[in-house]
């Protein structure tokens, strides 16, 4: 075989060495009740509020204002339950799980709105040291189409127990109608090591070494 034919081959080792160490996922974490389908059986038929303090959501806390527990009201992202986090006011809820110090973990969860009033809906987000925000326009959609968007945050852990909190930042005055959250999970992620980068930096000089050393030379 041609050493010309070897340099695609080359490059395909390469890259899949590369792409295949960026972002590879462990084992999940069993984050407790990710979709909120667990807890005593509803007292309403569409939702329920749930005030700070209530650990009546299995496996959450929550931590301030109040929080609407919804069973058949809206479209949920999976499951049969999920959460307006606005019951009467803002509401956070919590959850803390087991980390590794140093190891990098990725939140997941599927973000809409109460679409009774539609406007952007905001969320923040935190793990630890790290918060990020979100939002979600609620305008477009409606109680059979939430429109649910899948969200991601990364994190480094830096304590065996690490409390990941969402709450919400919108209050467009009624205190209502606030961001609506399902679905969520969290995982192990492996980031790439520097020495991956500078393999393909190094693979790279080697492949234009081999074309160089490949072309003919002129009569």
């Amino acid at each position: 075989m041609k050493s010309s034919h070897l340099i695609p081959i080359f490059i395909c080792a390469i890259s899949a060495s590369v792409i295949g160490s960026t972002h590879s996922r462990a084992s999940p974490i069993l984050l407790t009740n990710g979709s909120f389908e667990f807890g005593p059986p509803p007292e309403f038929d569409s939702f329920q509020t749930e005030a700070a303090g209530s650990t009546n959501i299995t496996g959450w806390l929550v931590n301030s204002g109040d929080v609407d527990w919804i069973f058949n009201y809206w479209q949920p992202s999976d499951g049969q339950r999920s959460l307006d986090m606005n019951g009467n006011m803002p509401g956070s809820i919590s959850q803390t799980i087991q980390t590794t110090p140093g190891t990098s973990y990725q939140i997941e969860f599927d973000l809409a709105g109460n679409p009774d009033w539609g406007t952007t809906k905001t969320l923040r987000v935190a793990a630890g040291n790290y918060t990020q925000g979100y939002s979600f326009d609620s305008t477009p959609h409606s109680l059979a189409n939430m429109g649910w968007a899948r969200q991601t945050m990364l994190f480094m852990a830096s304590d065996h127990e690490t409390t990941i909190e969402f709450g919400s930042t919108t209050d467009i005055g009624t205190g209502v109608y606030g961001p609506a959250l399902d679905n969520v999970s969290v995982m192990a992620v492996t980031v790439p090591e520097p020495s991956t980068f500078a393999m393909f930096l190094a693979g790279l000089g080697l492949l234009g070494f081999m074309a160089k050393r490949s072309k003919p030379i002129s009569a």
